[in-house]
């Protein structure tokens, strides 16, 4: 049985796979098997860019006022 399946059936979040082809980490999610350190970062890079487009709604906001 893949080590997915066996920590999915013991209700665990994560599991150890396959190296991560990007940054070689083994931890995985066990709901959609992403790499946790991929996903951290990806998460990091969305939130930065968020919060600049939200910055610059509001500076525009401050402008056209």
């Amino acid at each position: 049985m893949h080590p997915r399946e066996q920590a999915a059936r013991q209700g665990e979040s994560t599991y150890e796979g396959q190296p991560c082809k990007t940054c070689g980490s083994t931890k995985r999610y066990t709901i959609n098997a992403s790499c946790i350190e991929c996903s951290n970062e990806r998460s990091k890079v969305n939130v930065k860019k968020r919060r600049e487009h939200i910055k610059a709604l509001l500076e525009q906001a401050k402008v056209g006022a």
